[in-house]
């Protein structure tokens, strides 16, 4: 058993799982803001009034950082952050495309049928309307409130 077959089979692992993705999602999130806004770790340092330690360790720690932090740092990247949620299931479909399955299909992959079939009624008979689940940082100038 891998270890996280062992942490996802029961809730407190599968909760430290979650956060522990979130985390480096988080991360990686404020490292391409970072570099879609053509900004240096010193300017953003300096734009926040606060030393490059600082930033550096926001940007290297473990991504457990305070919404408030992470709002701050967004803000004087001239960032805003979209985030949106859906039910488990329909993010695990999500992740796997026909491709892939039709890929496992033709090298002969046992199951990959059943991964098929699966994922096109799941995906037909959800009453859940598919939803972004990835953190993503939007430039401020690509959009307008016009309507």
């Amino acid at each position: 058993m891998t270890l996280s077959n062992l942490l996802s089979s029961t809730p407190e692992g599968r909760r430290a799982m979650a956060a522990a993705k979130l985390r480096g999602d988080v991360l990686e999130l404020l490292h391409d803001a970072l570099e879609t806004a053509g900004m240096t770790r010193v300017a953003l340092a300096t734009k926040l009034g606060r030393g490059k330690s600082a930033v550096t360790n926001a940007l290297t720690g473990d991504g457990n950082l305070r919404v408030n932090t992470i709002a701050e740092y967004l803000d004087a990247m001239d960032m805003d952050l979209e985030i949106s949620a859906r039910p488990r299931a329909a993010a695990q479909v999500a992740r796997t495309t026909h491709v892939d399955v039709l890929a496992l299909m033709d090298a002969g992959t046992p199951h990959a049928e059943f991964f098929w079939s699966e994922m096109n009624t799941t995906v037909e008979s959800t009453d859940t309307p598919p939803v972004e689940h990835q953190l993503r940082p939007v430039r401020r100038a690509d959009y307008s409130m016009a309507a």
